[in-house]
């Protein structure tokens, strides 16, 4: 009878033993498929794309996603520079003209808007488009009226938002519906004695930061590798 009872128990013991052993596998297993796909960072193909620009955030703003933008670039090894306004670009006109491939002169919508008709900025934005050279600057707005990124685009003389048609000039925005973020930026083309501008537009919906992050690399990527097409 003793030795059934300890046969009973060992069996016993056995099975507890080996569902703690199964809850422990499950449990870590758990852990790290979470861990893996709670990971939030931007690939490195992104980030390396990034990192050979400067980026200049440029005006105070509440808007989140324009922080937010800020605060997750901050995390990288990217050259990043934070400017009260224009003004202090125009006060170390160096900064324009790094090593880098280009400078992405970063705004809010919302300080768009509240600068569309100052005198001041715009002048300013026109002057440090010609300092930067053709095809070194890439504009780019984020949260807020991104829309107002063309609008002081074409009072600066950058950008046309005015297109000819059969009845004359139509206003064509190409972020009139202010998406997540919106971006401009030109690209120096040159064939024997010709050479013209091409013009690339960016707009993103991203749902996170990471994917906004993303699609800003894709297209300074995709924009610079597209060759020329000779007119």
């Amino acid at each position: 009878m003793r030795y059934k009872k300890l046969i009973l128990t060992l069996i016993i013991s056995s099975v507890i033993i080996s569902i703690s052993l199964i809850f422990i596998l499950y449990s870590t297993t758990s852990a790290n498929t979470f861990n893996k796909n709670s990971s939030t960072r931007v690939s490195e193909v992104a980030s390396s794309v990034l990192k050979d620009y400067d980026l200049m955030f440029v005006g105070e703003s509440d808007n989140e996603w324009f922080n937010s933008l800020w605060r997750e670039l901050k995390t990288y090894n990217i050259s990043i520079f934070e400017l009260k306004d224009l003004e202090d670009i125009l006060a170390k006109p160096e900064k324009l003209r790094t090593n880098a491939i280009g400078v992405l002169i970063i705004f809010s919508g919302d300080y768009l808007d509240k600068n569309l008709n100052n005198t001041k900025f715009i002048n300013s934005l026109r002057m440090i488009h010609e300092l930067c050279g053709e095809g070194r600057c890439f504009y780019v707005a984020v949260g807020g009226k991104t829309s107002r990124l063309f609008d002081v685009l074409d009072k600066a003389g950058i950008y046309s938002v005015y297109q000819p048609t059969s009845k004359g000039f139509t206003y064509v925005n190409p972020a009139y519906f202010n998406p997540r973020a919106a971006g401009l930026s030109l690209k120096v083309c040159t064939y024997e004695s010709k050479k013209w501008i091409v013009r690339g537009v960016f707009g993103s919906n991203a749902s996170s930061i990471e994917g906004l992050i993303e699609g800003l690399a894709d297209w300074l990527r995709d924009f610079q590798s597209k060759p020329c097409v000779i007119k």
